[in-house]
């Protein structure tokens, strides 16, 4: 599991005699990152002004900010290695920075599925097994390819019209 570490500061909201004013940029970038969390990202936040001692913890953190001072903020670490400094990132930025961002299925491993939902739904018991052995090879579990099987094979009775 990943674990995001973010050093930024909180900017102060501007008070005026209409209300109140929130930085949108930073408002924007801590919704993004409350939304790393809901999928499961361990994510930690700190101010380095309100919080000196986890800058003493981390060397990577206390390196930059001596030799670059604010202007690397935010920072943020994917398992303690930096992914991003002086950034505000968008969800689709955060989630490829901790590698979550949700891939398609192999090409092959999709034609094989296939290839197993064809068998059983107008190959003979030897066509589906050829298949399902072909699927193992792959690293295809055993329950992938039951399910591929079972399409298959609800195919099998029903009547599909010519085209």
């Amino acid at each position: 599991m990943n674990f995001v570490t973010v050093v930024r500061h909180v900017p102060r909201p501007i008070i005026g005699m209409i209300g109140v004013l929130y930085d949108r940029a930073f408002e924007a970038f801590e919704a993004n990152l409350d939304w790393l969390e809901t999928t499961g990202v361990l994510v930690e936040r700190f101010d380095p002004t309100t919080a000196p001692g986890e800058v003493a913890t981390r060397p990577v953190v206390q390196q930059l900010l001596s030799a670059e001072g604010d202007s690397c903020l935010p920072l943020i670490l994917v398992n303690d290695a930096v992914v991003s400094r002086g950034a505000h990132l968008s969800r689709t930025q955060l989630a490829r920075a901790v590698g979550s961002v949700r891939r398609g299925v192999p090409q092959a491993v999709a034609r094989q599925l296939a290839a197993i939902g064809a068998a059983a739904a107008v190959g003979s018991n030897d066509d589906i097994e050829r298949e399902a052995i072909r699927a193992r090879q792959l690293g295809i579990g055993e329950d992938t390819v039951r399910l591929a099987k079972e399409s298959g094979a609800r195919l099998r009775h029903v009547d599909i019209p010519a085209a």
